[in-house]
């Protein structure tokens, strides 16, 4: 009897494995999720702002915005330099497995340089995330003076 349930549980262990290996893995784009986005009404420059969460088991990168309502979108980070607040460039915001990361006033945002047209409130833009693992996500953020949820 021990024999058989050994042989019970070993056939388990490998059916459990070939499920496993057969389970279709979630694709990098799939365990992303943003929520919150929201941009700043202007004239000439603006930035926008939002959470973004990573339900993968790797960590992710946001390497890169593009937006059709900009010249150019680039991320930003403030930092105090001594006395002195500053907004710098930034390679990239690390989006840690099972976490959620926020763009926000004061921190690493999303920077929209040459606007094309004002951005007025209640209107709406689009933006394309671009992660390192190659995963694209399409944003609608809204035009607003505080955040939204």
């Amino acid at each position: 009897m021990t024999k058989k349930l050994l042989l019970n549980a070993l056939f388990l262990l490998l059916m459990t494995a070939v499920f496993a290996a057969c389970t279709p893995a979630q694709t990098d784009a799939e365990s992303l999720r943003v929520s919150g986005a929201w941009v700043r009404p202007a004239d000439v420059m603006s930035a926008a702002y939002l959470q973004i969460t990573n339900n993968g088991r790797s960590l992710q990168q946001l390497v890169g915005v593009e937006t059709t309502v900009a010249d150019s979108a680039e991320i930003h980070k403030t930092e105090m330099d001594g006395d002195l607040m500053q907004m710098r460039p930034v390679e990239a915001v690390e989006i840690p497995a099972g976490e959620t990361v926020q763009l926000k006033p004061g921190g690493e945002h999303i920077m929209l340089i040459g606007l094309s047209a004002p951005l007025v409130a209640g209107d709406t833009i689009l933006l394309t995330l671009t992660f390192d693992s190659g995963a694209r996500l399409e944003v609608e953020a809204i035009v607003s003076l505080e955040p939204v949820e």
